[in-house]
């Protein structure tokens, strides 16, 4: 995260107070204006957009670099197979 804001100019050093609180009640000091910003996946992120609550700074499926890059997953297992 801290290329990617300091990409678009902020140093987290100097420019950002970090918070933590849970989703719901970041959302609601989001809303309120108590906080400048919070970081949402989806679903969240699409439901905070229909509620009109906040604007995007980065979206990372359209904006470049980082929509240049594919995402991965994993999947991880025990090693233990079940039997037929």
């Amino acid at each position: 995260m801290m290329r990617r804001r300091e990409f678009i100019g902020i140093d987290s050093r100097k420019d950002v107070k970090w918070v933590s609180h849970p989703l719901d009640e970041s959302a609601q000091l989001l809303a309120e204006g108590k906080v400048d910003a919070l970081l949402a996946m989806p679903p969240e992120a699409q439901e905070l957009r229909a509620k009109k609550i906040g604007h995007v700074v980065v979206n990372t499926m359209m904006d470049r670099p980082w929509s240049q890059y594919f995402c991965s997953a994993r999947s991880v297992t025990s090693g233990a197979r079940p039997s037929a």
